[in-house]
């Protein structure tokens, strides 16, 4: 897979270490049933180091140093070893390390990350849903718009976002769609758009990516159905239009990454990712310039691309 950072010259390995089941949210649309089950044996340190210290025998120096390892939960900031955890991996030659954080501690403990930075993370992937505590409560999601809005101008004061890279990812479901637009308006009036990474698109010379996954029937989203996923009425498809034009509008780039409907349901193919790296796949293949180095990651575009081969035989789709 190509790095969040954008860097189209170089196909990127992705590999995810979960380090905790345990949460500070309870979301409804989680895909992670064990999240929060407290009768569950949480993921043990042990366990943790053994899966990074595991690297450098799936990979060589070269490949470890193109991966990217993202550490998640749950919620990853909940434990104690975090620190530890990035260390160890830099010191394997890991080349980009990511936490998958809903951000509440950051913003609590603005200073934590400092601590982050110090001990080597180079991203942070960003996990909002709502500028409206409401509709968060009824998500499942507990943290206060104030303390968010502190945290974003707390980076921009110490220019910490020229440090790490801070990117941010919006789970699509029935309860927050309608207020999404609203939220990006949000996120423009306070500078936080200025915090992400600026990349080039060949609909936009500069841009900051935003990635949209739209829930999925998996883990606590199955169970939660009813409430959270989109049925891709006239209504909803018109709001994540309107969605679209705001970050058009606003040089921001909607990522629909590998959780988004197909192109048949939202035909956005220039802002889905996956395609554009679909794209340079065929390419590749045309020109025969693949990179036998890059063997691994191109397996899972294979895989991608016969994906996409199965939608383009879905000629219309009718919304009703």
């Amino acid at each position: 897979m190509i790095s969040k950072n954008g860097n189209a010259g170089i196909i990127y390995i992705n590999e995810i270490i979960r380090i905790t089941y345990k949460c500070n949210w309870s979301c409804k649309f989680c895909n992670v049933l064990k999240t929060n089950n407290f009768g569950e044996n949480d993921v043990s340190s042990k366990e943790v180091i053994y899966k990074i210290l595991s690297l450098t025998k799936k990979y060589n120096k070269e490949q470890i140093g193109k991966l990217i390892l993202s550490l998640s939960g749950g919620e990853p900031t909940l434990n104690k070893n975090l620190l530890h955890y990035i260390r160890l991996a830099k010191s394997i030659g890991v080349g980009i390390i990511e936490v998958q954080t809903n951000g509440t501690n950051l913003f609590k403990n603005k200073t934590l990350i400092n601590d982050l930075i110090d001990a080597g993370l180079d991203e942070i992937f960003l996990a909002q849903h709502s500028g409206d505590e409401v509709i968060n409560k009824e998500l499942g999601v507990f943290y206060r718009i104030s303390d968010f809005i502190e945290w974003v101008q707390y980076v921009k004061e110490n220019q910490l976002h020229k440090k790490i890279s801070i990117y941010l990812n919006i789970v699509v479901t029935k309860i927050n769609l309608f207020s999404i637009y609203t939220y990006i308006q949000m996120l423009v009036d306070i500078g936080f758009i200025h915090l992400i990474p600026d990349r080039s698109h060949s609909t936009m010379a500069n841009t900051h990516k935003i990635s949209f996954g739209f829930c999925q029937p998996n883990g606590h989203a199955e169970l939660n159905k009813d409430l959270v996923l989109l049925d891709f009425n006239k209504d909803q498809v018109m709001e994540i239009d309107r969605i679209v034009q705001l970050c058009k509008e606003n040089n921001i780039l909607p990522d629909f990454h590998f959780t988004s409907p197909p192109i048949c349901i939202l035909h956005y193919p220039e802002y889905n990712l996956e395609y554009e790296r679909l794209q340079k796949l065929k390419n590749d293949t045309q020109e025969n310039s693949i990179n036998t180095g890059n063997l691994e990651a191109y397996k899972w575009l294979w895989k991608e691309k016969k994906n996409l081969m199965n939608v383009k035989n879905v000629d219309t789709m009718i919304i009703v």
